[in-house]
């Protein structure tokens, strides 16, 4: 329940349903394109608001994707509150690394691990994230995240 409750504050808000087949999704208004593996499916969509974003499953995983406007603080700021939050709630940092073109983080909350990855979006006005949890006996998490890592690019319109 309480981890329900985490992905669910990370998550954000909702954009329309995500592209499910392995094809990419693209959110014109907040400047990003990301490909959804096979297999997730959307089990949450929280009321619309300025952040927007989409929570996914497949067995033993949990995926977010969300984007957000300036408003809500540059791209880095974004995962370092959510980091905090999580950092709060029993996660333990394994990972973290923040550059101009990304900001990262993996934490570790007992069998259970997650993923955070962020880049700018709108010359620097809005971000896209994404957020992976899994269990790293059940799933190729290295593949998932590697895959969605290198889907996920700041796109030219806003």
């Amino acid at each position: 329940m309480m981890r329900t409750a985490i992905v669910l504050f990370a998550a954000a808000l909702t954009f329309p349903a995500l592209a499910q087949d392995g094809t990419p999704y693209t959110d014109a208004e907040r400047g990003f394109s990301i490909t959804i593996p096979a297999g997730f499916e959307s089990t949450a969509e929280i009321p619309a608001g300025t952040d927007n974003g989409d929570v996914l499953t497949r067995e033993n995983e949990t995926l977010s994707v969300w984007g957000g406007l300036a408003e809500n603080g540059p791209y880095d700021a974004e995962i370092e509150r959510r980091l905090d939050f999580l950092l709060s709630h029993g996660w333990e940092v394994v990972d973290s690394e923040t550059t101009a073109e990304h900001a990262y983080f993996m934490i570790a909350s007992g069998a259970w691990q997650m993923t955070s990855f962020a880049i700018p979006t709108c010359d620097g006005k809005g971000f896209a994230a994404y957020q992976y949890e899994f269990d790293p006996e059940a799933h190729d998490w290295v593949m998932t995240d590697a895959d969605l890592r290198n889907s996920l690019v700041a796109t030219e319109a806003c």
